[in-house]
C-alpha cells in the first residue's frame, strides 16, 4: 500500500505539469486560430507518448473542410531529414561512403570530383541548382545543372540549396536502382508505420489533403496557393505528413535500428551554422534541439526533439504567411515551460464560420 502511495505522490507533479502544458498551449493554438493567423495540427509529445494534440482551422476554405487529426499537408524541408537518414542508412551497409566524392555514384557533373556525400548532406558543397519546371524525372533534373558552377571550395562554407538534397535523392535511385519514392516506402515509412505519408510525385490521396494558402496582399484575405511543382524537389521537400506520423517518425530514427545511435549522433553535430547532417541543431536556453523546418507554397511545418528532455514538438500548417520563427520558437517554450509570449495580432479577413469551430 505504501509502494502505491508513494507512486501516485511521484506520479501528481508530473500529471500537473503534462495539465498546465496543454491547458497553456491551447490557448496559445486558440488565440493564433482566433485571429486566422493558423490552421493545421499541434502535437506535443513527453517520452514519445501524446500529451497534447489540437487542430484548427480549415483544410479547405473554399469546401468548409475542418482540419483533422488526420489531414495531410505538405512539409517542405522535413523531408531532408527522410533523405539525410536514407543516405546515412546507405553507408551503415557499405552502399556509400559518405566522404567519397559524387562522382562515384554520378558521372555526369563536371564538379562531381570536388564534392563529397557529406558536403551535401551538410549544404557545405558549394553548387548550384534548382527545380525545373519540364523536368520528367530525377535525371532530366539533374541533367540541367551537370555543367554547375560551384559558387566555393567545397566544404568551406555553409549555403542552403535544396539541389544538395535533389543530387542526394538521384545517387539513392542510382544505388538501389529503384525510385526514390519507392525507397522511401519501404526503407522508412512502412517500417515505422507512417501510414499517411508520402512523396506527392507519387500522388497525395485527396482524402483529408490539406489545401496550402496565402494571403492575398490586395484583398488581406487567405486564397489558396499556387500549386507548386511539389514533385520537382523529391528529396529535398517533396514530402506530405500528419503529425502523427512526424511523431513516429522521430521514434523511429531514435531507436537506433535503421541507424545506429553513433552514426545519427554524428549527423547532429553542428558541421556549418546550425546544421549538421540533414538537421538542424539549436539551443533554447540550454535546451539542446534537433529536427527541421519546412515551407512550401501555402505550408509550414516544424519537428523538434529535445534530447535532454524527452519532448517532441510538432506542428503542420496550411497558412503559409505567418511569423514562423515567433510562432514555433513559443510553441517550444511553453513545452519545456520556459517563458513565452502570448500573440497580439491585427484582424484577418476570412469565412464567417472561421471562428465556430475554435
Amino acid at each position: 500500500m505504501k509502494k502505491i502511495l508513494f507512486g501516485m505522490l511521484f506520479l501528481l507533479p508530473v500529471l500537473a505539469k503534462t495539465q498546465d502544458i496543454s491547458a497553456k498551449a491551447d490557448a496559445y493554438i486558440k488565440a493564433y486560430a482566433a485571429q486566422n493567423k493558423f490552421s493545421g495540427n499541434i502535437l506535443i509529445a513527453k517520452n514519445d507518448k501524446i500529451i497534447f494534440r489540437k487542430s484548427a482551422g480549415f483544410a479547405s476554405l473554399e469546401n468548409h473542410q475542418l482540419v483533422n487529426d488526420a489531414t495531410t499537408f505538405r512539409i517542405g524541408s522535413l523531408t531532408k531529414m527522410f533523405t539525410a537518414a536514407l543516405v546515412l542508412h546507405a553507408a551503415e551497409n557499405q552502399l556509400l561512403s559518405l566522404d567519397a566524392p559524387v562522382s562515384r555514384y554520378i558521372t555526369i557533373l563536371s564538379y562531381g570530383d570536388s564534392v563529397t556525400i557529406r558536403q551535401l548532406l551538410s549544404h557545405s558543397s558549394g553548387i548550384s541548382g534548382n527545380t525545373q519546371p519540364n523536368a520528367k524525372d530525377l535525371q532530366t533534373l539533374v541533367s540541367g545543372f551537370a555543367a554547375g558552377p560551384v559558387k566555393f571550395r567545397p566544404g568551406t562554407k555553409f549555403d542552403y540549396n535544396n539541389f544538395n538534397f535533389i543530387l542526394l535523392s538521384y545517387i539513392l535511385e542510382k544505388i538501389y536502382a529503384q525510385p526514390f519514392a519507392v525507397i522511401l516506402q519501404t526503407k522508412i515509412l512502412g517500417p515505422a508505420g507512417m501510414k499517411s505519408s508520402g512523396l506527392d510525385s507519387a500522388g497525395r490521396p485527396a482524402d483529408n489533403a490539406a489545401t496550402g494558402y496565402t494571403i492575398d496582399p490586395a484583398t488581406n484575405k487567405w486564397v489558396p496557393a499556387t500549386d507548386p511543382e511539389i514533385q520537382q524537389a523529391y528529396g529535398a521537400g517533396a514530402m506530405y505528413a500528419t503529425t502523427e506520423d512526424l511523431l513516429l517518425w522521430s521514434a523511429f530514427i531514435r531507436n537506433g535500428r535503421f541507424i545506429s545511435h553513433s552514426l545519427l549522433q554524428e549527423a547532429m553535430r553542428i558541421v556549418h551554422a546550425d546544421y549538421g547532417l540533414g538537421w538542424i541543431i539549436r539551443n533554447m536556453q540550454a535546451h539542446p534541439m534537433a529536427g527541421h523546418t519546412g515551407t512550401v507554397r501555402g505550408f509550414n511545418a516544424a519537428s523538434m526533439h529535445f534530447p535532454k528532455d524527452s519532448f517532441t514538438v510538432i506542428y503542420t500548417s496550411n497558412f503559409q504567411d505567418m511569423d514562423v520563427a515567433r510562432f514555433a520558437n513559443n510553441l517550444y517554450a511553453l513545452a519545456l515551460s520556459l517563458p513565452y509570449e502570448m500573440p497580439v495580432f491585427k484582424k484577418m479577413m476570412l469565412l464567417k464560420n472561421w471562428r465556430q469551430q475554435n
